[in-house]
């Protein structure tokens, strides 16, 4: 097994890597999850970076939303005289 290196990644290269392992394989993520047979058959370095990747992706998901969501509550909180400038960043978002 290789070593194991730390990588920062975005989103957008989080889901490339995975599509990578989507078109070599031909399965999809799901699939990969679910089929026994099919991880059986690749190499533990793939089936475990697959596995990482998904996890990371989900955990990207996850922090983009909560940034989204606590963002869009502090527009709806803000006291500001000017709603004209709160709909601006509302459009923003």
């Amino acid at each position: 097994m290789s070593p194991i290196r730390e990588q920062f990644l975005t989103l957008l290269e989080v889901e490339e890597l995975i599509h990578k392992f989507e078109e070599k394989y031909q399965v999809s993520t799901t699939e990969f999850l679910t089929n026994v047979e099919l991880r059986a058959k690749m190499l533990d370095d793939e089936v475990f970076q697959w596995e990482a990747f998904n996890a990371h992706r989900d955990e990207l998901e996850r922090a983009a939303e909560e940034v989204r969501s606590d963002y869009l509550k502090h527009l709806k909180t803000s006291q500001e005289d000017s709603r004209g400038a709160n709909n601006n960043l509302a459009l923003a978002a």
